[in-house]
């Protein structure tokens, strides 16, 4: 049996979805399931792939997460201790494996004894674990399932009309949690590349979970949609609105990365920034896409 790790918020859990596939694809003799409930803290709006997406999730059992992971089942301080000294030890169930760098490809995971049991601990941020199905990942998998609500309705039908290009803005969470924030240089760069390469006059949409932020890095531009509204449990719809413009430009999150890769537009320009999410090595990227260095 292999047990998936899931959580953390929407971007993170598509990564880790996309994973799962790609271990059933490698390994298709082995029960493969899922631990929903205890691989991460809650962050967010809790699991929502399958709310998002209409996917079943094939959740392991309490007594099988036990057996074969070290994450504590409860979040006494004595049970996160001992869970720090054995990550510190380096000293592990052979049945648990723990991803170093949630950006870095393990081609190592899919050489394990397909009669072993393994439970993966990760968030597998690297599109190399599921590139040979994309077609299927955006056509198939993560399909939104959900109706938009009015104001992300109107703003569809913008988005459809004019060349647009959506922007992600990232700041709340990442102030605390120390990520590096992008600064306006990086979007100025970036804007100013998107528009060297079309022909069209550019339309921006703006999305951000700190939406104060964003306006004062594009203040005085008249061609700025800032959307705002959908909040909560509705901001899976500004994952999809990102996926409908015709280019995108992100920051460095898993959101803004799944906005730009369900963009199924042939020729979409996609600009992410030259810069790893927290203290990972890598960004949140593919190999077609441009890297742009905010300095």
């Amino acid at each position: 049996m292999i047990i998936i790790g899931l959580g953390c918020g929407l971007g993170n859990q598509m990564f880790q979805y996309a994973f799962y596939l790609s271990m059933k694809k490698r390994y298709p003799e082995a029960e493969i399931k899922i631990d929903s409930r205890y691989a991460f803290i809650e962050e967010h709006n809790g699991i929502e792939i399958d709310r998002v997406f209409g996917i079943t999730i094939p959740k392991c059992k309490l007594e099988e997460r036990r057996k074969f992971s070290e994450i504590p089942l409860n979040k006494s301080i004595l049970a996160r201790l001992f869970f720090k000294i054995r990550n510190t030890t380096g000293i592990h169930k052979k049945s648990f494996y723990k991803q170093r760098d949630y950006t870095e490809y393990y081609p190592e995971v899919y050489d394990f004894n397909e009669k072993e049991n393994k439970y993966l601990l990760g968030v597998w941020g690297n599109e190399r674990y599921f590139r040979d199905f994309r077609k299927e990942i955006q056509e198939q998998i993560f399909i939104f399932q959900l109706p938009l609500n009015d104001n992300s309705e109107r703003i569809c039908q913008h988005i459809r009309c004019v060349e647009s290009v959506s922007v992600h803005v990232r700041k709340g969470d990442f102030v605390q949690y120390k990520n590096h924030i992008m600064g306006s240089l990086y979007y100025k760069k970036a804007m100013e590349y998107i528009e060297s390469y079309l022909e069209n006059e550019v339309y921006y949409f703006v999305f951000s979970d700190e939406m104060d932020y964003a306006r004062s890095l594009f203040d005085g531009m008249s061609n700025v949609k800032y959307v705002t509204g959908n909040c909560k449990n509705e901001n899976w719809m500004d994952m999809y609105l990102m996926s409908i413009c015709k280019h995108n430009i992100i920051t460095n999150s898993s959101f803004g990365f799944w906005g730009a890769y369900l963009n199924r537009n042939d020729n979409k320009v996609v600009i992410a920034p030259n810069q790893s999410f927290g203290t990972c090595k890598n960004p949140f990227t593919c190999e077609e896409w441009i890297l742009i260095d905010e300095t």
